[in-house]
């Protein structure tokens, strides 16, 4: 039964593998977190899709409200970032590939970057939204009618007199999902392969 067991785990973690690289791919199509904020002004609201390689959404107007508090271009954050990513995804895609074929320990160590990759996503999106919520011109015309904030990263929050909801799109949640399949393929196979013995 144990034997069998073992017969059956490789090729299911590889099932995964394929499942994991595919909701990738298909991340890259869709939105990894949302912004909605609204005021009197705009009671439809004003909307923000942040994709790996570029933001969607009502742009021009947010940019106008935050050139008078003081805050730079949203277009200005993440520029490296946004360059590099397809990059990065083909990079990922391609260890993920080779995961399902080489089960050495070295599979292991390919798949860390991949199992990091939404954490990392988090980080560099908080780090932006500091930046660029802390640091306001103080000469822009509305800068003394605002204090410096940090945008909600995730639920409500309040921006001025605007009020705030933030969200992680499918995009974010189908990377989560490769994340989850290449952590759980790097506990088997170190741990796995250790039981076996």
């Amino acid at each position: 039964m144990h034997s069998t067991n073992e017969n059956l785990r490789e090729p299911a973690l590889q099932v995964a593998l394929v499942l994991g690289g595919l909701a990738l791919l298909a991340s890259v199509f869709l939105p990894y977190w949302q912004l909605k904020i609204t005021a009197p002004q705009y009671p439809k609201g004003l909307c923000v899709q942040v994709y790996l390689n570029h933001v969607e959404g009502d742009i021009r107007e947010i940019d106008t409200l935050n050139h008078y508090i003081g805050m730079r271009p949203l277009g200005d954050a993440a520029k490296l970032e946004r360059s590099l990513s397809l990059a990065g995804v083909i990079a990922m895609m391609f260890v993920l590939l080779s995961a399902v074929f080489y089960q050495g320990r070295f599979s292991v160590l390919l798949l860390l970057p991949v199992a990091v990759f939404p954490v990392v996503f988090i980080g560099d999106l908080y780090y932006w939204m500091r930046d660029f919520g802390l640091n306001l011109n103080p000469h822009a015309a509305l800068s003394s009618s605002v204090k410096p904030f940090i945008p909600p990263l995730f639920g409500q929050g309040k921006i001025a007199q605007f009020k705030a909801v933030a969200w992680f799109g499918a995009g974010f949640y189908l990377s989560s999902f490769t994340s989850l399949v290449s952590a759980a393929v790097i506990a088997l196979r170190l741990f796995g392969s250790r039981e076996s013995r």
